[in-house]
This record gives structure tokens, sequence and C-alpha cells, in this order.
């Protein structure tokens, strides 16, 4: 008998991530999402699969809550998607307020490593799990300048968390696109994820227009 896989997509809300979540869903697998706190109602809060959970991404607390509450405190996430979408503050560095640049600061960067931190500390309490990173830039070539230091910080992290985890029971993914097709993306991330081998984790694959595959270096030997 298969068992249900139990997936947490969070990160940025994007057309991606829906087709991530609508694949999943087509495929039997029981999805997690998180949301803005402000944006959750009634009719998220009943709603089965995806079910959405809050998710205050400037909270340590709050991640360790979505993990708690994704599982009850027994249950486990097979699987988690972190989506980051560049593109959505397009103004030069100079024109940008204070408040923006800790706001950024905030969700994308310490927002981030709360989650990390709670889901790779969930994987290592079961002894098994696959984490993925996504850039998506959504056919933004150059990246605005808070943006380029997100993605920039981004990429080392994954880079260094690929050798600290290579010899632990957990896989890790990085997946990259500059395209806007979302569906075609979401389908290029769950063939190589479907592939289910350890052989192919601990590394970067770029989507490119013809879907090929383009597979970056593994890390840095410790």
């Amino acid at each position: 008998m298969i068992m249900e896989r139990t997936v947490l997509i969070t990160g940025n809300d994007t057309p991606l991530s829906k087709a991530l979540i609508e694949t999943l869903i087509n495929d039997g697998c029981q999805v997690i999402a998180t949301i803005e706190p402000s944006k959750m109602d009634k009719k998220l809060e009943k709603q089965k699969n995806p079910r959405c959970l809050p998710w205050s991404s400037r909270s340590p607390l709050s991640a360790r809550n979505v993990i708690l509450e994704g599982t009850g405190g027994t249950e486990k996430i097979d699987e988690a998607i972190f989506i980051s979408a560049a593109g959505y503050e397009n103004r030069p560095l100079h024109e940008l307020p204070s408040a923006t640049i800790e706001e950024y600061i905030d969700f994308s960067l310490k927002g981030s490593l709360f989650m990390f931190r709670e889901i790779l500390s969930h994987f290592q309490k079961w002894g098994e799990g696959t984490l993925s990173f996504i850039l998506h830039s959504d056919g933004t070539e150059l990246l605005p300048p808070i943006d380029s230091v997100i993605t920039g910080a981004f990429r080392e992290l994954m880079s260094t968390l690929f050798t600290f985890y290579q010899n632990e029971p957990v896989r890790l993914f990085g997946f990259e696109s500059s395209l806007p097709e979302a569906s075609e993306f979401a389908r290029f991330i769950m063939g190589i994820l479907k592939a289910g081998n350890k052989q192919s984790s601990g590394k970067w694959y770029r989507y490119s227009e013809k879907g090929t595959l383009f597979s970056g270096l593994k890390g840095r030997k410790r």
C-alpha cells in the first residue's frame, strides 16, 4: 500500500506555488500551505487539501507552530518546498525606504532561516525528508538591487547546506528559473523529485526554454 505523502509548500504565494499545489494534490498528496495571517479567513480555515496555516515570517515561534499544527505533533511531513520569487520591488536602491528594506530582510532572510531551521529539525527527528528551495524570477533576467541581495544569499546558503547535510538522511534540492511559465517549471521540479534517489540531491537544477537540466556543484568538502 502506497502511503499518502504530506508536503509543505511555503515562502512566496505565486502562480508557481499554485501550480505545485495542484500537481501534488493530483498525485494524491496531502498539502500544507502557509499563508500570511492577514489573508486567512473562515473558508481557508475549513479547507482540507491544501490545508492552509498562518505563518508570520518575522516570528520564529510562528515557523515552529506551522510544523506543530501541520503534523499534530505526532505525524510526519515528508517533503517541504520553499519558494522565493523575485521581481516585486523594482525601485533603485537609493529610492528604497528603510522600512521596505527591513521588511524584505525580515521576510526573505530572517523568516526563511526560521522556517528552514524548523523543517530541518523535523526531518532530523524523523530520520528522513526532502527540502527543495526554488528561486523563480518570473521572466526577470536583471534582478533589482534588493532581489539580487536576497537571491545571492540564498544561493550561498543552499550550497552550504548541500555540504553540511550531504551525509545526513535528508535530501536537499535547489531549483531556479527566470522564465515566466509556472506550470512547465512545476512539472520540471516534480519530475526530478519523483526520481527519488539520493544521488540526484545536493545540486542546483536550472529550467531553460527547452526544459533541459543543469546541475550545479554538489557543495564543498568539509
